[in-house]
């Protein structure tokens, strides 16, 4: 897990290739030393290499960002079978939780907002993540049959199953104990 940082954005790789091509090419423009010709062309085929080996990895962290969106998905249709597919299989309190949740509710639409903190502990053995993250579900209460739209912070600690990351327990609550757990740190 070495440097995942340089495989979490395009933006950040593109940024370092882009700014040591322009040192070497303004020293070179400047000298006109070769080898600094040499060490610009060297510097954006790395850069360029680089950003295309970033666009190859997924890293943890971008594994689980689509894991969440996927999830979402899976909620709005509504089918709990394909939610509970996502639980690991030792967490059976959680998944009794969301089997007699899931169908109190019928979705039309599971947004993923913004997303706090997604932090894993990959040296644990299964390896372990936390996700903190706002979603804006628009559905109805079964009891009271009326379409709302309603925001909610999510909590999901993942754990790793056969090399995919699945829901060990999930917690939702109001958008703002999210914001006042941030302000205790």
């Amino acid at each position: 897990m070495v440097m995942t940082w340089l495989f979490e954005s395009p933006v950040q790789v593109g940024l370092m290739g882009v700014a040591l091509t322009l040192v070497l090419g303004v020293g070179w423009v400047q000298t006109g030393d070769r080898r600094l010709l040499f060490g610009t062309i060297a510097a954006a085929l790395l850069g360029v290499a680089l950003v295309g080996i970033e666009r190859m990895v997924e890293t943890d962290r971008e594994t689980i960002e689509l894991l969440l969106h996927r999830i979402a998905a899976d909620v709005q249709s509504n089918d709990v079978e394909r939610v509970i597919q996502h639980f690991h299989s030792s967490q059976t309190e959680a998944l009794a939780r969301a089997r007699a949740e899931m169908p109190k509710y019928r979705f039309s639409q599971i947004s993923v907002r913004q997303i706090h903190v997604i932090d894993v502990h990959a040296k644990n053995i299964p390896p372990v993540a936390t996700c903190e993250f706002n979603v804006v579900a628009v559905g109805e209460y079964l009891e009271y049959p009326s379409e709302r739209t309603v925001p909610r912070f999510v909590v999901l600690q993942l754990k790793m199953e056969d090399g995919t990351w699945k829901i060990a327990d999930y917690m939702h609550d109001e958008p703002s104990r999210g914001f006042m757990e941030r302000q205790e740190r």
